[in-house]
């Protein structure tokens, strides 16, 4: 007759870290079990530095998490008085921890208690970013999706006689949205984008909008126009509307345009495109039709 296996009672006795709770007797083979939560709270009395106290306030703690503090507390207590120097969160992070993200980890987990990267003396960079900076007196920047059209665009500034954007910058795609807080290094008056007639154009288009604005408002810095460039839009319709092709939708997923992100007319047309399944790539406006709209630009701007 098979025993009957008895399950614990009480919450004490039951790892509700995972997915679902199981009893705290049955381990799961991940590395050094750092995955455990630590169920005796042994870091409400670990001797903390000051600047760490506030660990042993905390009610929930795997073991790895424990583990990782108490390196750091080690760090502040014996380390970081004795050195100036500062390098970066992923280089620290390989020191300490034999992971170089683990300290990132850490950062975003508990950034409500403390700056884990000061108490490491290390900083986070920013993704770089590709971009073409040119002699203009406006400092205008647009953004571009994809590369063939950035491209045409560094060239088609560069043949002017007065450069019209001071910046041209690639975004290749969804990369530009961890590239934000490098673009809010830029002293710039406006921000034009510039991108594919689909869901993930647009997409891209509302979120850098959002980080961007969310980013200089934290910073304490005026607002300034972050905007979709309505006349390349129009002229990219109407170079679409003159060709025989149709471009399939690569996503199946919906995109409602606001009402203030284009003209009525062009929104109407560019919303009942996408909800037939279509797209209109940014690569229909080609490096001949980008130069003339950008020497009419630069002559309209002479009057």
């Amino acid at each position: 007759m098979t025993e009957k296996i008895e399950l614990p009672k009480g919450k004490n006795h039951w790892a509700a870290y995972y997915s679902f709770a199981l009893p705290n007797w049955i381990l799961f083979n991940t590395k050094e079990n750092t995955r455990q939560v630590n169920i005796n709270k042994e870091w409400k009395s670990y001797l903390w530095s000051p600047k760490m106290r506030w660990v042993s306030t905390l009610d929930r703690m795997t073991d790895g998490t424990y583990e990782a503090f108490k390196i750091i507390n080690h760090f502040c207590m014996n380390i970081k008085k004795n050195r100036i120097d500062v390098i970066t969160e992923k280089e620290r992070s390989a020191i300490l921890f034999g992971d170089e993200k683990k300290l990132n980890s850490l950062y975003l987990s508990y950034k409500e208690y403390a700056d884990l990267y000061d108490l490491t003396d290390s900083y986070s960079t920013h993704e770089p970013i590709v971009y073409e900076k040119f002699e203009s007196s406006e400092r205008k920047m647009l953004i571009i999706e994809n590369r063939d059209t950035f491209d045409s665009f560094v060239k088609s500034n560069h043949e002017l006689t007065i450069p019209y954007y001071r910046w041209i910058v690639y975004g290749s795609g969804l990369a530009v949205l961890s590239q934000v807080r490098t673009i809010l290094e830029f002293n710039v008056s406006e921000i034009t984008y510039f991108g594919d007639v689909d869901y993930t154009g647009f997409h891209i288009y509302q979120e850098l909008k959002k980080k961007y604005y969310a980013l200089r408002q934290e910073s304490g810095l005026p607002e300034i126009v972050c905007k979709l460039d309505n006349e390349l839009y129009n002229e990219l319709l109407w170079v679409y509307e003159h060709i025989k092709w149709n471009f399939p939708s690569y996503s199946s997923k919906k995109y409602v345009l606001e009402n203030d992100i284009f003209n009525t007319d062009l929104r109407i047309q560019f919303q009942e495109l996408m909800d037939n399944g279509n797209r209109i790539p940014q690569e229909l406006l080609n490096r001949l039709l980008i130069l003339k709209i950008l020497q009419n630009r630069v002559s309209n701007s002479k009057l």
